[in-house]
């Protein structure tokens, strides 16, 4: 099996899809490397917001990410396609 670089690889850093991956891989490498970071972040948040999470809610901000991602591949982004068109 060939491996093929897809057409457009030198712009895929503006891919959401490319972008929300990679914060999700950031963030789930955080929370692995320094676990009471997720203690700290829970911290922050507002006693009103607290109350509506669960406790366990930043661990699913990878997760989050990750879907996002598949989604944001998904949708069209009319800026990157404007920018590949050749001139005529």
């Amino acid at each position: 099996m060939k491996i093929c670089l897809i057409q457009d690889w030198r712009v895929a850093w503006r891919f959401w899809s490319l972008r929300l991956n990679a914060l999700g891989t950031l963030l789930l490498g955080w929370f692995l490397l320094v676990p009471e970071s997720m203690l700290t972040l829970w911290g922050f948040l507002p006693p009103e917001a607290r109350a509506i999470l669960p406790p366990r809610a930043a661990m699913a901000a990878p997760l989050i990410m990750f879907v996002l991602a598949t989604l944001a591949r998904l949708v069209k982004q009319e800026r990157l396609n404007a920018q590949q068109q050749p001139a005529r």
